[in-house]
């Protein structure tokens, strides 16, 4: 016979289990402070170019929870790293200011604002229809910022 305290602890076992995998999984990044540890890793795995010394005030957001998982980072940086960016992602250029209708721009940060990065000129984007995933690269060259945006739909 199975005494009551195991009971207890087995009816709570699956969803603890559960609730472990999923923070497990999650992406560590730090949206309050540029140039933590977590946003460089963050920065070289999902944006997938090495941080060259131009690269600086590296912001990360990750989002993992649910079947979308949304990456955002703001940085400062050489156009010479935007295309880097933009050949690793075989990104295309988009004229004109259109953002893609399924997401808009990303979550609003004091490092990322909607109207301020909707609003420049130099914009790349991709859509994979296969893995449901699209990619924005955005870039100001006025102040050497660039935007990243990687949302699985």
């Amino acid at each position: 016979m199975i005494q009551p305290e195991i009971k207890q602890i087995m009816k709570y076992f699956p969803a603890s289990v559960f609730l472990f995998l999923l923070l497990a999984g999650c992406t560590n990044s730090d949206p309050n402070k540029p140039d933590t540890r977590a946003n460089i890793r963050g920065f070289e795995r999902i944006v997938n170019v090495p941080k060259s010394d131009d690269v600086k005030d590296i912001y990360f957001f990750a989002d993992e929870f649910g079947f979308d998982p949304t990456y955002q980072f703001s940085f400062t940086c050489d156009i010479s790293t935007i295309k880097k960016i933009v050949a690793a992602h075989k990104l295309n250029r988009i004229t004109g200011k259109e953002v893609n209708p399924h997401f808009g721009t990303g979550q609003e940060f004091k490092w990322w604002n909607k109207e301020k990065v909707e609003a420049l000129n130099l914009h790349w984007n991709r859509y994979d229809s296969i893995a449901y995933k699209v990619v924005d690269v955005w870039y100001d060259e006025k102040n050497s910022k660039g935007y990243f945006v990687s949302i699985k739909l």
